[in-house]
């Protein structure tokens, strides 16, 4: 079995069937909570894509055990949370970035992370 590179963890599944769509190709799995999330961190994923608003866990309590149990994971916080405190404290405490999910989140993902990718399609970066 391949290796699973993204982890995908949001509790939102229109914005989760919006990332299935951009994944397609990709070795993927998806977690609604912060609690499945980490029950599987021993696959060390090389990205995990986290949500902040979780119900039990929040993102940054998961964030923190995620860099605990897996340290080379890179930790993007999508979330629709626009607080800078809060970004800060992610930040912080080692996310690689953190995104609000708005109207152009996905397009400011794309611009910081892989301006240098040509048409591999939205998470071309991942290799």
């Amino acid at each position: 079995m391949a290796h699973t590179r993204i982890f995908v963890v949001d509790d939102d599944p229109v914005f989760v069937k919006l990332l299935e769509h951009e994944l397609a190709g990709y070795s993927y799995r998806t977690y609604n909570s912060g609690e499945a999330c980490l029950a599987d961190i021993h696959r060390k994923p090389r990205y995990v894509l986290l949500d902040f608003s979780l119900g039990g866990l929040n993102g940054l309590d998961t964030l923190k055990r995620i860099l605990q149990k897996s340290p080379k994971s890179k930790v993007i916080i999508l979330t629709a949370l626009d607080d800078p405190e809060v970004k800060e404290k992610c930040l912080a405490a080692g996310a690689y970035d953190y995104i609000v999910k708005d109207p152009d989140g996905l397009q400011q993902l794309r611009q910081k992370h892989w301006p240098q990718v040509k048409r591999k399609g939205l998470f071309g970066w991942l290799g």
